[in-house]
């Protein structure tokens, strides 16, 4: 095995160990396992260890091919982890885009700038993700670095919305308090202006029948 051979598993090491982190990193955040991320990962595992069975005199270009796809293996685990945690961001941002549909007023009062901060960054997190669905399943590994800034600015948005929920609820629980109120002073105002008119009618009536 040359050097550079060994460098490269090493490299793949280190590619697993971060792997693994981002694995339970996104396992913490979803409270779910990334099967596919394992399988990768046990894949990457079964490579690197037939890397390691080969000689000095055994076929290089075979060593190299085994290097590769552990290494890829190791990328194709981190992109799958994140692709995970972005389906469940994903999710999060929708549930909460559908629940304060009629409430959205409330929500850019409280979150400036909503449409651009949380719908246009999830709509390019869902373009990308199926961007690779439909034409780059097979070489996820070649997008692995490109998809953690897409589940790290998802994440955040998640952070900022249960962040400022409570406030975005005090809003708006406040306000149907404040039309309820309205509503019923309006109801008692038309009340006391209809009364009045009765009672007037009925003096009308009554001066009229006695005269």
């Amino acid at each position: 095995m040359t050097p550079e051979q060994l460098t490269a598993i090493k490299s793949i090491v280190t590619l697993f160990e971060e792997a693994e982190i981002k694995l339970k990193e996104v396992e913490q955040f979803t409270q779910d396992l990334s099967i596919p991320s394992i399988n990768e990962l046990r894949y990457a595992g079964y490579h690197l260890a037939k890397a390691m069975c080969y000689e000095e005199t055994d076929d290089n270009n075979q060593l190299n091919c085994e290097i590769d796809k552990a290494k890829g293996h190791c990328k194709r685990a981190v992109y799958d982890a994140h692709e995970m945690g972005i389906i469940y961001v994903l999710e999060k941002i929708k549930l909460f885009d559908e629940k304060y549909t009629d409430y959205m007023s409330v929500v850019v009062e409280v979150i400036p700038n909503y449409s651009e901060k949380v719908l246009l960054k999830s709509h390019e997190a869902s373009s990308f993700i199926a961007n690779i669905k439909g034409s780059h399943r097979d070489n996820r590994d070649n997008f692995y670095t490109a998809c953690e800034p897409h589940y790290i600015s998802l994440k955040n948005i998640v952070t900022q919305l249960t962040v400022n929920k409570s406030t975005i609820d005090t809003i708006i629980n406040n306000n149907i308090v404040r039309e309820k109120a309205e509503t019923k002073k309006f109801i008692l105002s038309i009340s006391v202006v209809l009364l009045g008119t009765i009672i007037s009618v009925l003096g009308i009536i009554v001066t009229l029948k006695s005269g």
